[in-house]
């Protein structure tokens, strides 16, 4: 009979390890497709996924689309910091599309009035809008075009003075590469920073035509990218449209296993940027680096030629980096493994300010598919991320917020506050008093400086009808 017993449980041990060696298969696998679609957050890109900003004001503005009819129709709505919509239930119209004129890949930003600005992709061009603090829209009805043409991907950041510098992505045939280009759209909607008919365009030769782009506080922007064959690649342009740091921009990187570079500008009219960097090491294991690297105003590079490194590691999943100023010309950088989310504060001068390879932004290991991150206003960061549930009947996740001090220590629940049930990654946007505005479609929830939610227990209903 014990012999008997011990073959039982052994079968029964090997049945369980089968079980979840398939759930973390199927959850791997998720994971993987999550986190290659092209999302900012790292989430499966739709057509029309929303976005959210501040309102200046404790609230949230958040664009999304529907489905109406055969029309796919962009709206964008206002919700105050009691948790009040604005401007009326459905929002208000950006744009109408029917097919095959998709609208694709919003960004918006704050005006500073309480107001936003919003940039998107259709199939002739890229269009703009801004709205303000009273839900009325204020440039051409329809979107003021911005580029013409089809393009690859689009950025945005605020000029500071009502307005936004706009960067997109082209290829070109006859070059055969990825063409960067910027221009700026005042604050009445007028598009500036063309000399002769000709927009400003960086020698970019980026990689699939992604980039991204942060304010240098001065009006102009800092543009980070990887090149097609080389490594990771900046540049800056001041309020005038002038190119400041060379022909071809500055080499941050010494090889061309680099990816993912993002960049936050660092107050003083540089920029702090980071990446990941991909090398096999003596064993033939292939080994993922985190690494950051300061710019000053000038284009001087500050920190360790090639890359300061901020975290080392074998896994095959350990990536996808995120970064925000701290505020004292500093920055907090967030990075994912399988199971876990890490953080780590750098200073101005470099140096690690949290513990060795970063802290933990959860409490208990559960495998990840998205995760954004935004500035606390007091040298920490709040986190948002969607956890896979591991079941494989529902693979969707849980959405979570989780909030670092300066120090590095996590001030919520371990596991930081329960956001959404639902399916989707969330999208984070402060709300100016230490606390937070997330949306996990359909819903949107502000979190408190303290953790607790504010909007009710499910948060507010932005829609009753799906998002394209």
């Amino acid at each position: 009979m014990q012999t008997s017993l011990f073959d039982m449980s052994k079968r029964a041990s090997k049945a369980v390890a089968k079980r979840k060696l398939l759930i973390l298969t199927l959850a791997g696998m998720i994971i993987l497709v999550l986190l290659t679609q092209g999302c900012t957050c790292g989430c499966v890109a739709r057509e029309w996924w929303p976005a959210v900003t501040n309102d200046n004001s404790g609230g949230a503005i958040v664009t999304y689309g529907i489905y109406e009819g055969r029309d796919r129709n962009a709206y964008v709505q206002r919700v105050d910091a009691e948790g009040n919509k604005l401007w009326g239930e459905k929002g208000v119209l950006l744009a109408s599309a029917s097919p095959p004129n998709w609208l694709r890949r919003p960004h918006m930003i704050a005006d500073g009035s309480g107001g936003a600005i919003i940039v998107w992709k259709q199939s002739d061009g890229v269009f703009g809008q801004k709205v303000d603090s009273g839900g009325q829209v204020l440039w051409q009805e329809g979107g003021s075009p911005v580029f013409s043409g089809f393009k690859a991907y689009q950025g945005v950041v605020s000029d500071g003075l009502g307005g936004a510098l706009i960067a997109t992505s082209s290829y070109s045939k006859e070059k055969k590469e990825y063409l960067l280009q910027i221009r700026r759209i005042d604050s009445a909607g007028n598009l500036l920073w063309t000399k002769d008919n000709t927009l400003i365009c960086l020698e970019a030769d980026a990689q699939s035509g992604r980039f991204h782009m942060a304010s240098d506080n001065s009006g102009g922007a800092i543009i980070v990218w990887k090149r097609r064959l080389g490594g990771i690649f900046a540049q800056r342009i001041d309020n005038d449209g002038n190119v400041l740091w060379g022909a071809g921009g500055l080499e941050l990187s010494l090889t061309p296993n680099t990816f993912s570079p993002e960049v936050t500008g660092d107050g003083s009219g540089g920029a702090i940027v980071v990446w990941e960097h991909v090398e096999k090491n003596e064993e033939g294991q292939q080994l993922r680096s985190i690494c950051a690297q300061r710019i000053d105003a000038e284009g001087d590079i500050l920190w360790r030629q090639g890359g300061l490194p901020i975290c080392s590691s074998s896994e095959l999943l350990m990536g996808y980096p995120r970064i925000i100023s701290d505020g004292s010309g500093g920055a907090v950088f967030t990075w994912m493994t399988y199971n876990d989310i890490y953080a780590q504060r750098i200073n101005s001068d470099g140096d690690i300010q949290w513990s060795k390879d970063g802290v933990k932004v959860q409490g208990s290991e559960a495998p990840q598919a998205s995760h954004c991150v935004i500035a606390d206003g007091s040298g920490g960061a709040i986190v948002a991320f969607e956890r896979i549930s591991g079941s494989i009947r529902d693979p969707a996740g849980l959405c979570y917020v989780q909030k670092l001090d300066a120090m590095g220590k996590n001030q919520w629940q371990p596991d930081g506050t329960l956001i959404s049930t639902k399916k989707g990654c969330p999208i984070i946007s402060d709300d100016g008093f230490g606390g937070a505005v997330i949306v996990c479609w359909p819903y949107a929830q502000k979190i408190n400086a303290e953790g607790e939610r504010v909007w009710g227990e499910k948060g507010i209903l932005l829609s009753r009808k799906d998002v394209f």
